[in-house]
């Protein structure tokens, strides 16, 4: 990783800035170091080890460390902080959330809630505040359910409140045309953002994500120019 990342330079030799996730979703259990398989202690050294080993003794410096546990329900400080590993191994405060495709307006207040949490965290401490993963759950995209008002809904809730509405940017998972497993054992095409495609002109998807496209809050990539060259001070 480390020569990885130390090669990975521009046309003019300069280092590629990257966001580093690591260690994500630690508050669920899925990965080997999670809730039930670390305590919070042990989830904060090993984090602090893998930036230590990476900035320290590998010479790594185009990194930006971002901490995201999965969104929390109980939306307070004291929660987010239960596995922090500290302000001088975090660059970006995050945290990934997936929603149910129908009846869903509980889990849209709670993104909503959390990404103001992350707002007011990071400002206080000079980190960057995203939503680090987001989306409709698997199992419910595995069984072709969708909400073709998903994307107006999220960026609706964001822009009302005055804290989430400050956070730098929102990930989605991959699409993937090609398929994954189904409950019956069937490729199902994965797709978080729609594609161009009849199905999704159909259930009015693509139209949906179009309106979040168009919205004056969101910035795509054709929106932004000049970012490797704004003069900044690193502290």
């Amino acid at each position: 990783m480390a020569d990885w990342a130390n090669n990975l330079k521009d046309d003019h030799g300069k280092p590629i800035p990257v966001i580093f996730r690591i260690l994500h979703e630690n508050t669920g259990s899925w990965f080997w170091w999670g809730d039930k398989q670390s305590t919070p202690e042990q989830y904060k050294r090993l984090y602090q080890y893998t930036v230590e080993y990476l900035r320290d003794k590998k010479g790594v410096h185009n990194f930006l460390y971002a901490y995201s546990p999965n969104n929390f329900w109980d939306v307070t400080e004291a929660n987010y902080l239960e596995r922090y590993p500290g302000n001088a191994w975090v660059d970006v405060l995050g945290f990934d959330t997936y929603g149910p495709a129908e009846n869903n307006a509980d889990w849209f207040n709670n993104v909503v809630a959390n990404a103001a949490l992350v707002v007011r965290m990071a400002t206080a401490r000079g980190k960057i505040p995203v939503i680090s993963e987001i989306g409709i759950r698997a199992p419910d995209i595995e069984a072709g359910k969708y909400d073709n008002q998903w994307y107006q809904k999220l960026i609706a809730g964001l822009k009302t409140d005055k804290d989430a509405r400050n956070i730098a940017f929102l990930l989605t998972w991959r699409n993937a045309p090609q398929g994954v497993p189904g409950p019956d054992g069937k490729n199902v095409p994965h797709y978080w953002v729609p594609p161009n495609r009849e199905e999704n002109i159909r259930n009015g998807t693509l139209d949906d994500f179009r309106v979040f496209y168009k919205d004056d809050l969101t910035a795509f990539n054709r929106d932004i120019s000049g970012v490797y060259t704004i003069d900044t001070e690193v502290k």
